[in-house]
């Protein structure tokens, strides 16, 4: 069934006028009159509706019921504290994120972090929402990740004291706790480096505040694979996620 996104307060028995880019897309997909698609606003729900009339100009549409099917993922709450890479690597990031389930998503400046502007930074988060929503409706989630803005890498660190946070780093770095060794934590955050990744001293900053480094073997992974292999990596190990 066709899902779209609407910027609204939905609920029961609505009688809606759809926005003009969900009636373009409805318009693209040759949808009629009278059948069925779904419709969600990132709050976790999802309602059940029908297409009560269709123009060149608009497209209305009934809400039936609350539609509780489709099944959250978010077990856990996992943040990605992704490194600022390049354009289209970090637009494939936030849609990878937002269809394994992340709570939020925050990106984060390091020493090897190439700075953005602030005219442009909003530019990219207006970009980095859209693609989110695509992703939600293509995947059946409800929840809208969060998008924060921007902070540097020691600032989530010294202050997401109830996280347990993971570090993805191919450095060998010798720690007494492991992945393995950790039972299920209500709140994790995944740390991503710059195609640079971490310096020395980052990674020794982050393990002496309890930061856990995850390496994949000594396999040295571009960072837009380093996400999508440690958030899967984290599902894997702490969620029924694989049934």
């Amino acid at each position: 069934m066709p899902r779209f996104y609407v910027n609204c307060e939905l609920y029961d028995n609505l009688q809606l006028t759809l926005p003009l880019n969900v009636h373009k897309h409805i318009h693209s997909l040759r949808l009629r009159a009278n059948q069925d698609i779904e419709l969600f606003n990132g709050d976790g729900k999802s309602y059940a509706a029908v297409i009560t009339s269709i123009s060149k100009i608009n497209t209305t549409a009934h809400l039936k019921t609350c539609n509780n099917d489709l099944v959250e993922v978010h077990e856990i709450n996992i943040t990605l504290a992704m490194s600022m890479i390049n354009n289209d690597k970090m637009d494939l990031v936030i849609q990878k994120a937002t269809e394994l389930g992340v709570n939020k998503i925050i990106p984060i400046y390091t020493k090897n972090t190439q700075m953005i502007k602030p005219d442009k930074l909003k530019h990219k988060f207006t970009r980095w929402c859209s693609i989110a929503i695509s992703s939600m409706e293509q995947c059946g989630l409800n929840k809208l990740p969060i998008l924060s803005e921007m902070t540097s890498f020691e600032n989530i660190i010294s202050n997401y004291i109830n996280h347990t946070k993971f570090i993805m780093s191919p450095k060998n770095m010798t720690h007494d706790i492991t992945i393995n060794t950790i039972n299920k934590p209500q709140n994790i955050i995944l740390l991503i480096g710059p195609e640079g990744g971490f310096t020395v001293e980052e990674i020794k900053y982050a393990t002496q505040n309890n930061a856990i480094p995850i390496t994949l073997g000594g396999l040295i992974l571009r960072s837009e694979t380093a996400a999508i292999v440690g958030l899967s990596v984290i599902k894997t190990k702490f969620t029924n996620w694989i049934k």
